[in-house]
């Protein structure tokens, strides 16, 4: 009769890590889903001033990531990406799990260990826009 593996054995012979990394899948293509409504949202920059989502993807029900933001316009706040899909913000900023879960695995993949979280930023930008249409 086999024993169950303790956690440490786990850990040790790296299926912890595959399960992690099979959690983590590509995105639907641009072609088939242009547009997302992203929820719980945040906007990381990375060192080099590149600057991307993070959140609930509530168009498909998972956490996202996105490629960098090419252009964000406060007045709609609805940005496009590298990958030419249009992330559209929905609601103020706020903080997702399986987004966040997402953003460490891009991190990690991409090799980045650095970032800020300019979230604030961009809602002040939105926030500003809609002080000026009232």
């Amino acid at each position: 009769m086999n024993k169950p593996m303790t956690i440490e054995q786990l850990v040790a012979s790296g299926a912890i890590e595959r399960i992690i990394q099979a959690s983590v899948w590509s995105a639907t293509p641009v072609s088939a889903r242009p547009e997302i409504e992203l929820q719980c949202w945040q906007v990381m920059q990375l060192p080099n001033g590149n600057r991307h989502f993070v959140g609930w993807n509530a168009t498909e029900g998972e956490g996202r990531a996105s490629s960098r933001i090419v252009a964000f316009d406060a007045a709609t706040a609805r940005g496009r990406t590298s990958s030419g899909r249009v992330h559209e913000l929905s609601g103020r900023t706020g903080r997702d799990g399986d987004g966040l879960h997402t953003w460490g695995r891009w991190m990690r993949i991409n090799s980045v260990t650095d970032f800020t979280d300019v979230s604030a930023e961009v809602q002040g930008l939105i926030d500003a826009v809609g002080a000026e249409k009232a």
